[in-house]
């Protein structure tokens, strides 16, 4: 099984991966939210997420930074 890569792109990084993305020919992106039901009243769209590489994946945080715990730093 391959191994997969969650890239977490904070204020430090977005600069770099913004260049990262222009520099690809295509690719997929989904927008995450605080819940299952999709147009609620309460859902808020929390991060964004990108891949253009299998098992390779980017989230951009909305909300703020991300504790370390949950990114295993």
């Amino acid at each position: 099984m391959k191994q997969l890569v969650y890239n977490i792109v904070d204020k430090s990084r977005f600069d770099q991966f913004i260049d990262l993305l222009n520099s690809q020919s295509e690719f997929a992106f989904d927008l995450e939210s605080n819940g299952l039901v999709t147009h609620g009243p309460d859902t808020k769209i929390v991060g964004i997420g990108f891949c253009w590489k299998e098992s390779t994946a980017y989230y951009i945080p909305f909300n703020g930074d991300i504790d370390p715990i949950v990114t295993g730093k």
